[in-house]
């Protein structure tokens, strides 16, 4: 993921005003900030590391913001206006982040990365008492001076700065991903107003994460079903899944497929709130190869049974409750030793 080339072409600064504060509405500009080389390599730099060291990948989410739209309609088109483009980001912007968030710079610029036209959006929150005047030019218009540029921009004084950078390489009518990074959050978090609200994406998480999450928030639903038989064939069902030659998951296909009609809500809902995305996922075991291995069941009773999962499927033990209460759990299979096990406390 890391950027090989990146070149800025022109660069346009708008403020953003805090809500409740005096003004309500961000100042824009009306014409790109001139650079000279030697302030071009500066943010050049600054803007590359910033992705390099935190930048997440993210996607379109559909339907929350025009932002996705907007920079579509920029990358697709040669002669794109970047001013009239970027000020439209700055009121989406204005109007999304909340009350909390201090006043800063948004910044907006056209650069190249490794050949391709690509977009870069960033805000920039600065030390109250640095110099943050617009400037009027003869023609009446709104920009901003480089020394303001090169007093803001990723210096010591800046507290925090997101950036963003979507490229036409990866943007199209049927793909949107692109980079985010955030200093002001922990870790390689990313604040949820800026991601979500804002730029209208969501994370793309590595795939044996989610798939992880799919299997310990399916195990967890499983587990709270009352009937053990039920409880049995799904099981198998998600152990079969996992061990499948299958590279895809999705919580709807797995309903369908395994699931009576009258649990496929309450399944989809647990792994709603289990953070498992509805759509389909690709599938990587990794993170739970060494699960795959064998079933473990534990009785009240302190009994603990470890099995091959295709035990359950060829009949070896078979699991039932039964009507006078309790479960009855039959193995049917060579005797072929007992021993004695664990520690014992007196």
């Amino acid at each position: 993921m890391a950027i090989a080339s990146f070149e800025i072409k022109q660069v346009i600064l708008h403020q953003i005003s805090q809500k409740g504060g005096e003004s309500t509405e961000a100042i824009l500009s009306h014409r790109p900030t001139p650079l000279s080389e030697r302030d071009k390599l500066y943010v050049e730099r600054r803007m590359k590391d910033a992705l390099n060291r935190r930048a997440r990948l993210v996607e379109e989410e559909a339907g929350v913001s025009e932002v996705p739209e907007i920079i579509r309609k920029h990358l697709s088109d040669q002669h794109a206006d970047l001013v009239k483009q970027s000020q439209a980001l700055a009121r989406k912007l204005q109007a999304t982040q909340p009350a909390i968030s201090s006043p800063g710079i948004l910044i907006v610029a056209d650069v190249e990365v490794s050949g391709c036209p690509a977009i870069v959006i960033a805000k920039v929150e600065h030390e109250e008492g640095i110099r943050a005047q617009e400037i009027t030019t003869d023609q009446g218009q709104t920009t901003f001076t480089v020394e303001f540029l090169r007093d803001l921009l990723f210096t010591s004084a800046s507290k925090v700065y997101k950036v963003a950078l979507f490229s036409s390489a990866d943007v199209n009518d049927t793909n949107f991903r692109g980079m985010v990074a955030d200093s002001q959050a922990a870790g390689s978090e990313i604040a949820r107003y800026f991601l979500n609200t804002y730029l209208g994406c969501r994370l793309v998480e590595r795939p044996e994460v989610v798939t992880q999450r799919f299997y310990e928030g399916a195990q967890r639903w499983i587990n709270s079903l009352k009937d053990s038989e039920k409880k049995t064939a799904y099981l198998v069902a998600l152990l079969s899944e996992m061990r499948s030659n299958k590279t895809t998951l999705s919580v709807d296909s797995f309903a369908q497929d395994h699931l009576l009609v009258e649990d496929r809500d309450a399944f989809r809902s647990q792994m709603q709130s289990e953070s498992v995305p509805l759509r389909q996922i690709d599938k990587s075991i990794d993170l739970v190869r060494a699960n795959l291995r064998k079933v473990r069941i534990d009785t009240k009773g302190d009994v603990l049974i470890m099995a091959p999962p295709d035990a359950l499927d060829d009949g070896r033990i078979t699991i039932y409750d039964r009507p006078e209460g309790g479960t009855e759990i039959r193995v049917l299979d060579e005797f072929k030793k007992i021993s004695g096990s664990g520690k014992y406390s007196p």
